[in-house]
Order: C-alpha cells, then structure tokens, then sequence
C-alpha cells in the first residue's frame, strides 16, 4: 500500500516534467491562441518549475543569463511598448529561464529517454508524410498559421511547423540532440529517417545547407590531427557524398532546393537575387555589422526596420538590395543576429552561454559536430524563445554538469 502511494506521488510530481518535454518538443503547438509562430508555452511552464527548483543546486555562471535578462528589460522600459517589443523581450526571458528549467528536468529524470525522443520522430514524420501524400492541411489547425500548398509550388510540407524552413530546422535541432544525447547507440536507421524527413518532407534549402556546411566545418576542424590514412577516408567520404548528390540530383528536378543551386553553379553572385535568401542574408550581414556600426551599443527592439532602411540608401550596399521590400524587415531572420543588433555587446553573452554551457565536453567528436550544428542554425531564421533551442541550451547544461560530476567522483577514486 504504501508503495502504490509513493509510486502514484513520484509519477504525479514527473508530470510537469513531461509536460516541459513535450512543450520543448513540439515548440510551435498555438494553445493560446497567439499570432505568433513560436508559442511561449514552455517559457509559461518552466517559472514554476524553476520556482519549486530554487534551493537546488544549478551552475552558477548561468546567472550571466539574468544580466542578460536586465539589459533586456532596460531595452523593453526604452522601447515603445506594442506586441513587438514584449516578443522580442520574451526572447531573453526565455534564454534565462527555460534552459534552467530544462536543466532541473533532465536531472529529474537523470537523462532524455530515448523512447521519448523516437516516439517525438516518428510524430513528426507521420504529420508531414500524411501532408505529402494526402492531405496538405492535416493537423494545421494546431498552429497559429500554416504555409499550404507547399508541394505544388515546389516546396515541401510543414508537419508541425509554420514552414518547410522550420521543418527543416527542427530536424537539424532533432539531430543535435541526437548527437549530443544517443550517438553511442548508433542507431543509424532514426539518423536515417531524420534525413528522409529534411530532404524528401521539409525540402528545405537553409537546412540542407546548414547540415552541409556543419559536416565541412566539422571535418575540417578534426582534418588537422588525422593521420594519413584517416585523411584518405575522410577525402573519400567526400568524393562518395559528392557521387551521391550527383546520382539523385535529377530526383529534385523543379524543386526550389534544385533551383538555387543550379544558380549557385551557374553564377553564384546571383543568389541574392532570391528574395528568401537575400532577406535571410542581410539579417545576418546588417544585424551583426551593427555591432561595429554602433560601437557596440544596443539598438533597442523595433529599430531592426529603419536601420536596413538606412544601409539601403548607402550606394555602397546597393549590392544587398536586388529584392528590397521594406516590410520584410520588421523581424530579425538570425537568432545570434537577433540578440546582437537588439542588445549590442551584451547580445555576445548568448553564443557564450552555449559556449560555456558544453565545453568541458567538446572533447567528444560527436557533442563537437552538435556544437557546431547547433551554433551555424543560430545564424539562420530562428528565434530566440523556440523551445526546442532552449531545451538544447539546457541540456548542454545538464550534459557539462554530468561530466563534471563524473570527472569529480573518478578524482575522488583516485585520491
């Protein structure tokens, strides 16, 4: 009797924890019913969590987090106060809070279940395979807005996303999390069907790319301590992915992703004539040369429109501006870009949270490869308050603790 108790108040106590999970998994579910594709439902349910949480122990340089949260909050008093301004708050509120949330999660459950992460894969290729196959709009009326009709037009379908493109990041998001959790269980068939899912369902561009410049990166970075014989390997990788694209590019024939490379090949400058790629690298290029521009001084939040308007004028940009539409530019399409145009210098300390937050562990080839996946995605269309990037943020938290935890106990053996 007693243990049915006990047993019924421990798997009572785990529900907001699973609850989180979910939340963090499935970041863009509009149960609120907000205009906004990023839902704030885990920054919602983490303040409690992180309430209940307080006399427990937790890495003391995430207090850096809170500075961050103050430079934002000085930013939101110095801003006129509209539903912008609040979103764009919301970001570094999310940033302190959510991860750490994540983090008391994690160590409450000593770990993602594997179970858990597979049953999340398969929920979102079986939404966007019944899209493509189908019916285009199923499940849509779970998010605040849905891009249909993505098939004909050459795109492909969103599953539980707004957009092929966010589709397309959640499965690089999923594959981080793999890599930084489960790549000892070499589990090849789930890497499988994440890439089926990114290049047959999300048919996305920005993803594809990110994926293959992370593996350059990432290949790169190890090249230079490899022996002889592992740098043959490594080039004949290379040679073989190369083959490979060659053999199934024709199977992409009408595709956008087909499109922009044929013009990549043809005459790279021409790429910013793509007004999707064009709004996406002036995001990154103006938001982050605002850093320089201004001396490092903050921007505030809802001046991201006026400052482009301003660098359009200037002869020397002219270059940026073939596709230029003003109205396009009232959000910050760069994560990183995001938080160093809106906080200045200040918005550094959220590439240098993630730094610290896993570096004990970047020692490990595949949490390295993560890292740097994780870290090149930032630069992309993300925002700030998705809670799946935060649950990452927050178990790389968990991951760096665990080790030093580990690295502590092996000293203590010894001594």
């Amino acid at each position: 009797m007693i243990f049915k108790i006990l047993n019924y108040s421990v798997k009572t106590k785990s529900i907001k924890y699973w609850l989180l999970l979910i939340l963090c998994f499935f970041p863009f579910l509009n149960l609120l019913r907000l205009p906004t594709d990023t839902q704030p439902n885990a920054l919602l349910l983490s303040i409690p969590i992180l309430l209940i949480s307080l006399r427990k122990k937790f890495p003391s340089y995430y207090l850096l987090g809170f500075f961050l949260f103050l430079v934002a909050f000085i930013m939101l008093l110095l801003s006129k106060l509209d539903f912008g301004a609040i979103l764009s708050f919301s970001n570094y509120v999310s940033v302190f809070i959510v991860p750490l949330a994540v983090f008391f999660t994690l160590k409450f459950f000593n770990g993602l279940s594997y179970d858990f992460f597979k049953k999340v894969i398969y929920i979102w290729g079986f939404v966007g395979l019944v899209q493509k196959l189908f019916y285009s709009s199923f499940l849509s009326f779970l998010l605040s807005r849905s891009s249909e009709g993505g098939v004909s037009s050459g795109r492909g379908v969103v599953s539980l996303a707004p957009e092929p493109t966010y589709y397309g990041s959640v499965i690089i998001l999923f594959i981080v999390v793999y890599f930084l959790n489960f790549s000892e269980k070499k589990d090849y068939r789930l890497l499988l069907i994440l890439l089926i899912q990114l290049v047959a369902l999300s048919v996305s561009s920005t993803a594809i790319l990110v994926l293959l410049v992370a593996a350059g990166v990432y290949f790169f970075l190890v090249f230079m301590n490899l022996p002889i014989k592992r740098i043959l390997m490594v080039m004949g990788f290379f040679l073989a992915l190369v083959l490979a694209i060659t053999l199934i590019t024709p199977l992409f024939s009408g595709s956008r992703v087909y499109t922009l490379v044929n013009m990549v090949i043809s005459k790279p400058e021409l790429i910013l004539l793509d007004q999707s790629i064009s709004e996406r690298f002036n995001a990154i290029y103006f938001s982050i040369g605002s850093l320089f521009h201004n001396y490092g001084i903050p921007n505030g939040f809802n001046t991201f429109k006026d400052y482009v308007w301003l660098q359009s004028q200037d002869p020397n940009n002219a270059k940026f501006f073939f596709n230029y539409r003003i109205e396009s530019y009232t959000r910050i399409l760069s994560g990183f870009g995001m938080g160093i145009f809106e906080l200045g210098i200040f918005g550094l300390l959220i590439p240098f949270l993630i730094f610290i937050s896993i570096w004990r562990s970047l020692k490990i080839p595949t949490i390295l490869f993560a890292y740097v996946l994780f870290n090149l995605l930032m630069f992309t269309a993300m925002s700030l308050n998705n809670a799946l990037i935060l649950f990452i943020i927050g178990n790389m938290i968990y991951i760096t603790n665990r080790e030093k935890t580990t690295d502590d106990l092996n000293l203590s053996d010894k001594i």
